[in-house]
């Protein structure tokens, strides 16, 4: 069964092969003598396009890894972990930027079946808390560099760990898992309470405007920074992610140098796209906000909403 795609270097758009899991472990066996940027990209799916587009479209991942660049942790380290958390098939290398002083590593766990973007998400997260791993290990997209040494490495290891392939979650994991799903569902409801009462949050106008963009982007281009699952504000002096955005386009942020944002909820503020817009374009305006927004969406339909407002003022009168 193949599992990964492999890419000449990671500036190619489509792949010049499929690996196996055993495929995937001779290429431990003899590291590329390039550039980290010049080896072999890897990525965790079969597809034919490592876009995030392609890759969800597709919901199948082939492929669990995490990326352990701290704590100068040994081989040997990195092996008993890993059968503490139940983890049976698995291939550990070194990375390009691993030194003697300073050693980094990668894991790449075998999967006896394809599963879904949304599992494979949930799976790699708990693996990055276990583990300490890097948190870009929840992108779908994401794409891994196969095992090389750059002319100034000084240090390169690898183990192949045998046994069975991943099929049901180890307990530890599912723990975690089961954790965070309910912090996140008593969050949603609290946010969604809060969204639900105000007044207007049931515009047709504001789901318009929430529907026609791509909440991801518009927080990139504010500023925010995507770590693992959550988000960090520009705003924020310190390194924690205290952002979460959910599937519907709605927020949630811990940070407290956002409360002047959306709406503010026990715990932080809440959300969503027009709240961003209306912050950080127009001052906090979302009246302002709302109406130029429109007008730019659907200029007739907002000539008539404002037509209908007039003549309802002339009726009271």
């Amino acid at each position: 069964m193949n599992v990964a795609a492999l890419y000449k270097t990671r500036w190619e758009k489509t792949p010049y092969c499929y690996a196996s899991f055993s495929d995937l472990a001779l290429l431990l066996e003899s590291p590329q003598k390039c550039a980290k940027n010049e080896s072999i990209a890897i990525s965790p799916h079969i597809n034919n396009f490592k876009t995030k587009e392609v890759v969800v479209a597709s919901d199948a991942m082939t492929l669990l890894w995490i990326d352990i660049d701290t704590g100068n942790r040994s081989l040997d380290g990195i092996k008993t972990k890993l059968q503490s958390i139940g983890i049976g098939s698995a291939l550990i290398y070194s990375t390009a930027s691993s030194t003697l002083n300073d050693k980094r590593w990668r894991v790449l766990i075998q999967l006896e079946n394809a599963i879904s973007c949304a599992e494979w998400v949930d799976i790699q997260e708990a693996l990055s808390m276990l583990l300490n791993g890097d948190s870009s290990a929840v992108r779908v997209q994401q794409i891994l560099y196969a095992p090389c040494t750059p002319a100034n490495s000084n240090h390169y290891e690898y183990h192949v760990v045998t046994g069975v392939t991943f099929v049901t979650l180890p307990v530890t994991i599912e723990k975690i898992i089961d954790d965070l799903k309910a912090k996140r569902k008593i969050i949603y409801k609290r946010i969604s309470q809060a969204l639900t009462a105000i007044k207007g949050k049931s515009d047709a106008g504001i789901k318009l405007i929430n529907e026609s963009v791509d909440i991801e982007m518009i927080m990139e281009g504010y500023g925010y920074k995507r770590i693992g699952r959550k988000w960090r504000s520009p705003n924020s002096d310190s390194n924690t992610a205290g952002v979460i955005l959910f599937t519907d386009g709605r927020w949630f942020s811990h940070h407290s140098s956002d409360s002047d944002i959306g709406q503010k909820v026990e715990g932080g503020c809440c959300g969503d796209a027009m709240d961003l817009i209306a912050y950080y374009e127009y001052g906090g305006d979302s009246k302002t906000c709302l109406a130029q927004l429109l007008d730019r969406l659907a200029p007739e339909a907002q000539k008539q909403r404002r037509l209908d407002w007039v003549k309802q003022q002339g009726s009271a009168a």
